[in-house]
């Protein structure tokens, strides 16, 4: 797994409103617009109904990231991070320590990240929630205003040890393990010796356990998403990494799933739900003996090329519990990556290319995730920004 460390910074150091700069002189400013938006996970415990509770119990997103890049605007890079967000029948859920955001905005640049690192959480019947980190930085160069110069816009990375969903004393419903993590950029690239927008969001997770680890999923490789826009639907593209899925379950062995739209259906037995919806603390919960199965589908990608934009959008995987007539009990979805980017017409591009070597140190680092042993071991973390423009001009497109 790739490593991220970070140093914590309080929010409220941080200016969410910088003044807007300056192109640089001579230099025309050019319109280059870019979003990136990735969620570790959203879980929405749907219809109880069959199972005798009047209620929606629960819907909870955990580690949303996001970050933003518009080169004529007065906020021109920008980025934030959360921990966790969510309601319980229908009230927004009081997240304690988790309530911190961290968010930056540039110009002016900003030397380090705003940061955050919090202990672990117990939400009480909702969930426990791992020691975890935060990071944000928005950066912005004159140069970049006018596209004669590339660099990095916004990060916002979000990690946190492991997830428990509606535990109980029988295992919980959910719980996902092994630094789970999300992370969103934009940056300018250089493409064919120009300019070009570019956004990127990615999640890493390693383990999935459902209904009291009755069922394990592995993931092998986990999903990402890149958009590019040239200004020029022929050369601009889209490139979405399919997670690598292996599947255990009792009866079944190891199944693997790994590619976009294959799906896997798993019968649960009455006993095992039983006994795993017994021990949550949830009352007035009876099952009865309707039969169940865990449906778990990879998820498509959409996207949309044009000489002015691009978008896409991924749900990496989605984890259904079903009773008869397909009534959702639980809707798990992992991996939500939604990208999009602009650029000005091919011959409205700035004539001169952008300095070698991408006109920014982020350019020449290694591309980097986090480490929360790190973060809690340690405590205070140290930002690397990584290899991720380089990433993004050097893969092929996928279409």
């Amino acid at each position: 797994m790739r490593m991220l460390t970070v140093v914590c910074v309080v929010l409220g150091s941080v200016p969410l409103l910088a003044a807007p700069s300056t192109a640089a002189p001579g230099c025309p400013p050019v319109s280059f617009t870019a979003s990136a938006d990735a969620r570790l996970l959203n879980f929405a415990l749907v219809d109880l109904r069959p199972l005798g509770l009047e209620t929606h119990v629960a819907n909870l997103t955990l580690a949303p990231t996001k970050a933003g890049m518009a080169t004529t605007a007065t906020v021109r890079g920008s980025a934030q991070a959360e921990y966790l967000d969510g309601s319980v029948l229908g009230l927004k859920l009081p997240r304690g320590p988790l309530e911190a955001r961290v968010a930056q905005q540039a110009p002016p640049a900003n030397q380090n990240p705003a940061r955050n690192t919090a202990l672990a959480v117990d939400l009480g019947p909702v969930g426990k929630i791992g020691a975890g980190s935060l990071e944000a930085q928005a950066q912005w160069t004159d140069p970049m205003t006018c596209g004669t110069q590339t660099g990095l816009a916004g990060q916002g990375a979000a990690a946190i040890v492991d997830a428990a969903i509606l535990p109980g004393s029988s295992g919980a419903m959910v719980r996902a393990s092994q630094n789970l993590q999300s992370r969103a950029a934009t940056a300018l690239v250089p493409k064919d010796g120009r300019a070009a927008s570019a956004a990127r969001a990615e999640i890493g997770l390693s383990k999935l356990e459902l209904l009291g680890n009755a069922i394990t999923v592995r993931v092998v490789q986990p999903p990402s998403l890149n958009a590019i826009a040239t200004g020029r639907k022929e050369t601009s593209s889209v490139e979405y990494h399919s997670p690598l899925l292996e599947i255990t379950a009792p009866g079944l062995g190891t199944k693997k799933l790994d590619t976009p739209g294959q799906s896997l259906e798993i019968p649960i037995p009455t006993t095992t739900l039983s006994t795993i919806l017994s021990g949550l603390p949830l009352r007035g919960l009876t099952l009865g003996q309707h039969p169940t199965l865990i449906r778990l589908t990879l998820g498509t990608f959409t996207q949309t090329i044009t000489d002015r934009e691009v978008t896409a959008s991924a749900t990496s995987l989605r984890v259904e519990l079903l009773t008869p007539g397909t009534t959702h009990l639980l809707d798990l979805n992992i991996g939500l990556l939604t990208t999009s980017a602009t650029a000005p017409p091919w011959a409205a591009a700035p004539t001169s290319p952008p300095p070698p070597g991408c006109g920014t140190p982020a350019c020449q680092l290694p591309l980097t995730g986090f480490n929360i042993g790190l973060a809690t071991g340690a405590g205070i973390l140290v930002l690397i920004l990584g290899r991720f423009l380089l990433l993004l001009t050097t893969r092929r497109p996928r279409t």
